[in-house]
């Protein structure tokens, strides 16, 4: 549950500095498939759980969530939360 709550925390923080900018250029993402996104994805859930990310990673890691939400989970955050809870537990076994 704990690490739950620090992705969430994140993804909130990082949508906030995002809101506070220009919105940022996903075009590079746009070449990515689905299941790339979520590789990437949980690739910034792991170093995220590991160290701090400097501002350049989050900003980019927000924006492979954003992406993800947007076109792997319909714009369903929810059903990102439970994939990426399932993926998790799936990772551990």
């Amino acid at each position: 549950m704990h690490s739950m709550l620090k992705a969430l925390v994140m993804l909130l923080s990082l949508s906030a500095l995002v809101a506070n900018a220009q919105p940022p250029d996903r075009s590079h993402l746009k070449a990515l498939s689905v299941p790339e996104l979520k590789a990437a994805y949980l690739e910034c859930d792991q170093l995220a759980s590991t160290t701090l990310l400097d501002s350049d990673t989050a900003a980019s890691c927000s924006m492979v969530s954003e992406e993800l939400i947007e076109r792997g989970f319909d714009g369903s955050f929810q059903r990102l939360l439970a994939w990426w809870h399932s993926a998790r537990n799936t990772s551990k076994q």
